[in-house]
């Protein structure tokens, strides 16, 4: 049966391990309320549907999602990869949706526009948490992308100029990362295009020999996130070793090293 939404009150608990039973439905919302939890085991039953945005309230450092019928991860999730154990099958991110744009609407009028980039922009370098949307202790570069997502499309340049002005904000996508890194099931590369144009990532090994290909696409401009599950073109898992992650995007090329442990 289905996880009972009221383990969600059970606040004071530091461990919920319940992978490899037959457990099913969505993972209640009422899980992110559990703020003592360092542990929490899914893994291994037969959970359905998008992963609740919720879960990224948690301060977990271990978080087991693998081996279930989930269909898409929260961005504000995916960008905590690398400050904790977060162990998910090959999964998308979830369209932007209410919660996200609830998260950057920091003046509450129901809209993300430049009101809320102003006052971003004056918690810039500090440490609100108001602000601090992937929960890292500083307002970064890091919490802009996240901001952006939930800007309008449209006036995304404007945006970016007023970006570059008043917080400093590069001319180029130099955040280029991997999380995990080192990693074991796989892990996610992140990217940020400050124009729209045809985007290719692709994996090679140390020899520069190609391993596979994640994206050859046209993009728009805005924050990406692509999964590499740590398998090559044919769908086989690579040997443990030094990979080489290649972007290019107009204008340039940038790489990342990878290394896969077994």
């Amino acid at each position: 049966g289905p996880i009972p939404p009221e383990l969600g009150q059970l606040t004071g608990l530091y461990e919920l391990q319940i992978g490899e039973n037959r457990l099913t439905g969505q993972i209640p919302p009422e899980l992110g309320q559990m703020t003592s939890l360092r542990e929490l085991h899914l893994n291994g039953n037969l959970l359905i549907g998008p992963i609740p945005p919720e879960l990224a309230q948690l301060r977990v450092r271990d978080l087991f999602l693998y081996d279930n019928r989930l269909t898409c991860i929260p961005q504000i999730l995916a960008s905590r990869q690398g400050r904790m154990d977060l162990r998910m099958d090959d999964l998308p991110l979830c369209a932007t949706g209410a919660d996200s744009t609830a998260a950057a609407d920091f003046d509450g009028d129901g809209v993300v526009g430049f009101s809320d980039f102003f006052l971003f922009a004056e918690a810039f370098g500090g440490s609100d948490p108001r602000f601090d949307l992937d929960d890292s202790g500083v307002v970064d570069f890091a919490d802009f992308f996240l901001f952006t997502d939930s800007f309008g499309q449209p006036a995304r340049a404007k945006l970016l100029a007023l970006a570059r002005e008043m917080i400093g904000l590069p001319d180029g996508p130099e955040r280029f990362q991997s999380a995990p890194n080192p990693f074991n099931n796989g892990t996610v590369l992140s990217y940020f295009l400050f124009d729209s144009g045809p985007v290719r990532l692709r994996i090679y090994n140390a020899l520069g020999q190609p391993v596979g290909g994640l994206v050859d696409e046209f993009q728009a401009a805005g924050s990406h996130r692509v999964y590499w599950d740590g398998r090559d073109q044919r769908g086989d898992a690579v040997a443990a070793g030094v990979y080489i992650a290649r972007l290019s995007y107009p204008g340039g090329v940038l790489t990342r090293r990878l290394l896969h442990l077994k």
